[in-house]
Parts: structure tokens; sequence; C-alpha cells
């Protein structure tokens, strides 16, 4: 085998022919990165361990694919409310539903969001530990994600439990004192919409672990990995082989679709489930060569993906929650309220048919085509970079962290107003981007905590086209 092909496939997963990467956090060259989203540095500002980045190349249709993403689960959360399900510990406010607003998005989100969001995050993932090395990752990653993970739940569990208290109680905000004083504030703590920063962390982790392991292998192994990797690929069987991958969890699956974690406690299912996105993205961002065949493939990935949405019996979950669910779950007290000792305990129930696995199985297949779909569609927008999208792009993931305790705060105001529930789901989704995005803009973009969401801080984006024109 040549040296040049060698070297092209020692590096297809990771690994650079000169060993493996050297603990330190000086970037490296030669490679291609991104500022896809706050998961990553803008390559022209300092990090956090200071020092600038190498120039790179960016993927503006992917960085507006992740900023849909986020902003799309800000539409998701702020239907809550509206959804005309019962008040349960995770979302204690019911106010007139709107289900024909609020059901297809919830719908569209189990069938893609958070799984497009975790290839991304794998591909660009992997490209910033190639940049910064191992010990530079680490750092880098403990601070982007690992901080505000900690500091934002300190700050918005109780945030939100208050809303929810005032919600729920007869005397309204007047409960809040004594549900702080006697600590049931803090009853049956979950990771609300954070969940996914814990499970980025492990899978960062667990990933480099893999890599250990895969440097140990020859390269003949590595070679041929990387053959087949690009064969799936090229072939169009990334769905088929990637379900067929997940097989063994739709058999303990507790519902259709991924779940989503209720508990600090990962739950193996959805670590795996999710995992496999992000090691898809990790994977490809190695074989860059294979992004204009996903371009090409992406319109009819998406297309059949569709189809197979509305044809396959559970590939998306559709109108109320399923009773083996449901019935899981206290109706009262709340976890804030007085405990009575014989009430079931929160948490969810297997189903013991095969209802949930067949389900899950094609929630997971059309999962993947509308993720390769998406993702397809995103790698042909054209090449050059938007001052108001990139400005969203970057606030993105500041509206995402902050927006669970606004839009239930004004979903609670609205609540005794005479209006559709339809105005109140515009008015609490407008209200609370409005309100996320003027203080990104005035206490976060050029501050310190704007520094470590990977913000950016340069001019308005009003200003750069003044300055273009």
């Amino acid at each position: 085998m040549h040296g040049s092909q060698q070297v092209a496939q020692s590096r297809a997963f990771g690994r650079e022919t000169s060993g493996p990467p050297r603990c330190h956090g000086r970037p490296q060259s030669g490679r291609i990165t991104s500022d896809i989203d706050s998961l990553t540095r803008d390559p022209s500002t300092p990090g956090p361990s200071g020092g600038a980045s190498l120039p790179a190349k960016r993927y503006h249709g992917l960085d507006v694919l992740r900023a849909g993403m986020m902003l799309f689960g800000v539409w998701l959360h702020a239907g809550l409310s509206y959804n005309g399900s019962r008040p349960d510990p995770y979302w204690a406010i019911a106010d007139a539903p709107v289900p024909a607003l609020t059901e297809p998005v919830r719908c569209a989100s189990a069938l893609f969001r958070m799984q497009t969001f975790f290839v991304l995050a794998g591909f660009f993932g992997a490209l910033l530990k190639v940049r910064l090395g191992i010990c530079g990752f680490l750092h880098d990653r403990l601070l982007r994600i690992g901080a505000p993970f900690l500091l934002g739940w300190l700050i918005l569990f109780p945030a939100l439990r208050m809303i929810f208290v005032a919600a729920t109680s007869p005397c309204g905000t007047a409960a809040i004192g004594s549900a702080v004083m006697s600590g049931r504030l803090w009853a049956d703590p979950y990771p609300i919409h954070l969940w996914f920063l814990e499970y980025l962390l492990i899978a960062y982790l667990l990933t480099l672990l893999g890599l250990w392991l895969w440097e140990r292998l020859g390269t003949v192994w590595r070679s041929f990995a990387a053959r087949i990797f690009d064969r799936v690929v090229r072939g169009g069987l990334t769905p088929l082989v990637m379900v067929l991958i997940a097989l063994p969890a739709y058999f303990v699956t507790t519902q259709p679709g991924t779940d989503i974690p209720l508990s600090f406690v990962p739950r193996p299912t959805s670590l795996y489930a999710y995992g496999l996105f992000f090691g898809f993205g990790w994977v490809l961002s190695h074989r860059i060569h294979l992004l204009p065949e996903l371009a090409r493939q992406g319109p009819a990935w998406l297309g059949i993906g569709m189809i197979l949405a509305l044809v396959v019996p559970g590939a998306v979950p559709v109108g109320a929650e399923d009773p083996a669910i449901a019935t899981s779950r206290p109706a009262v007290p709340f976890p804030w309220e007085p405990k009575d000792p014989e009430a079931p305990p929160l948490g969810r129930t297997a189903a013991a048919d095969w209802s949930f696995p067949l389900a899950a199985l094609g929630n997971d297949l059309v999962s993947w085509m509308v993720v390769l779909g998406l993702i397809g569609l995103a790698l042909r927008m054209p090449d050059r970079s938007h001052p108001w999208l990139r400005y969203l792009s970057h606030a993105s993931y500041w509206i995402y962290l902050a927006h669970f305790p606004v839009v239930a705060g004004l979903s609670l105001v609205l609540m005794p107003v005479p209006l559709n529930g339809a105005v109140k789901l515009t008015l609490t989704l407008a209200g609370s981007l409005a309100m996320l995005l003027a203080a990104y803009e005035l206490g976060v973009r050029r501050t310190w905590l704007g520094r470590l969401l990977g913000a950016q801080a340069g001019p308005q984006p009003h200003r750069i086209k003044q300055a273009r024109d």
C-alpha cells in the first residue's frame, strides 16, 4: 500500500500516523473545522484557554440547520402549555389547547430534532478534538458544555419550579416562599431540557475511550472499516445499517421514538440511541469527501422519510400520551407539594408487548432518513454567510439554554387572559424570543457569559451590512 493511502486510511476514524494526539491545547493545522454552534468555538476568536484558532472552513448551511433545531425546540416547549395534556410533574401549566399547532411540532421533534443535533455535535466535536488535542478538547468541553450544564441547572431549575408552584397552588405566588423554606422546591430534581449537555459530556468521554481502543487495532482493520463506511454511505444503506446496529435497544425501549431522559441517571437506551447519531457524525468528520454524496442524496432521503412517516404505523408517535406511560406518572401531589407515601414513583414503565420495539424500529428508520435529508439539504445551501443568520446562530445556544422558565412564565401570565389558545401560543413564542434576544444583545454577547457560550462579540448584523454597502 502506498504511503499516501496509509495516511488517508489511518486518519479515517481519528488516528494520526505519527501516533495518538498529544495532550496540549495548541491548534493543529491542515484540518477543516467550524463554529457550527456554541459547542465549538468561532475560529477567529480566542478560546477559553487563550490563543486564537486558525482560519477555518465554515459550513454555513449546517450552521443554519443547527440554529433551526435549537429554535424549533423553543417552539416545542412553548407549546407544552397548550397541547391539551393534563399537568404533570414535568410541566405543570395547562391552558387553552391548540393541538393543531402543537401536535405536529411534537411529532416532528420526536422524529428528527435532537437526532440532527447530535449528528452535528459529533461531526464538529471530532474536528475540534483534532485542532485542540485531547487535553485542550476536554478543557474546552468542560467550559462550553459542563459549566453551562451545572450553572444553568442551578439557576433554571428552581426558577421553573417557582413558576410551577405558583401555577398549581391556590395561593399563587404566595406559596413559593413555603416551598422554598420547606425544601420541597428541590424535590425530585431532574435535568429539565439541559439533559442533552449531560449526554454530550458522556458521549465525548466514551468516544475518547473508543478512540483509544481503536488505535490499538491494526492498520488493515481500520482501513477495512473506513472502506465499509464509505460504501454504506455511497450505497444509500445508512438508515438500514444504523437501524440494525440499534436493534438491541428496541426490545427494552419504553416508548416509540428516542426516549427523553427525565433523570440525572443516564438511560442506557437513550444514551445508546443518541450515541449512534453522535458517532455517525464523528466518523463522518473524518470522511469529508462523503459530504457531496450526502448533499446529492438529501432530497431523496427527506422525501422518502416523510412519506414513510405518514404510512408506516408507529413511525411517528401521534395523539395523546400512551396510557402505559401516562398512568405511571402521579397526577397529584406534585413534587413540590407534601408527599403521599402511597403515591406511585416518578418515571415510566416498560410495555410488555411487541408494539413498542416495532414502533421504535419504524421511528428510527424514518428518523435516519429525515436527518440525512436535512443534512443533505443544508450542505446544498450557498457557501456564504448572511449577517442575520450568523447572528441568530451565535445567539441560539443562549436562547435554548435560557428559554424554559421564560416560556413557562409567559404562559402563566397569559393563563387568566381571555384569548384563543393559538393567540396565546403566538404571544408566548414571540415574547420569549424577543426577551431572550434582548438579553443576549444587552447582557450576554459582550460579557464573560458570551465568551463562555461562544457568542460572537463583533458588530451587530445591521452594522455589518452598512459597512459592506
